[in-house]
């Protein structure tokens, strides 16, 4: 369980951006922002849903993060849709020995990407976001702070839904 002291420094982050934001795309965009300081790990995240039969990036942090999900939905295969489809988070400590998906691990290797994690969070009964974690090194989303963060995160960008 994630203490309240993070609880606290996640929803102090997140609460001036919800305030400020004009739009919910404004609000996404910041939450996904601040993802890489909350977790502790320099990288490229994206925020992605399932809507209507498809799945989509709802923000994202650069280009990068949103080539390798876009991978994702083509082929139907990935730490993301594998979130999104299932409630569970995904991890790929190592892309280049990872076979699970090798379309995706392909690209996202061509990004320069060596690890990744998709954390879902379900927004309302039977409807999920993700949170896409992407990072150039190996095993960067296998500590504790990254399990425990990932998710915290996502309770409150889901707040920001209310």
């Amino acid at each position: 369980m994630v203490d309240e002291a993070f609880r606290h420094q996640v929803w102090s982050r997140l609460q001036p951006a919800l305030e400020s934001a004009d739009t919910v795309q404004d609000y996404l965009r910041t939450a996904v922002e601040l993802t890489g300081g909350l977790v502790g790990v320099d990288g490229s995240y994206s925020l992605s849903i399932f809507l209507y039969g498809h799945f989509f990036t709802a923000a994202t942090s650069d280009r990068d993060a949103w080539e390798a999900d876009q991978v994702e939905y083509d082929t139907e295969a990935g730490p993301c849709v594998e979130a999104l489809r299932n409630g569970l988070q995904t991890e790929v400590t190592d892309l280049a020995v990872d076979d699970r998906w090798p379309a995706w691990a392909a690209v996202s290797e061509m990004l320069g990407f060596r690890s990744a994690a998709g954390i879902p969070a379900e927004i309302v009964p039977g409807h999920r976001i993700a949170l896409n974690l992407y990072a150039s090194t190996t095993g960067a989303f296998s500590g504790e702070p990254s399990r425990g963060s990932g998710p915290q995160l996502l309770v409150h960008v889901d707040a920001g839904f209310e």
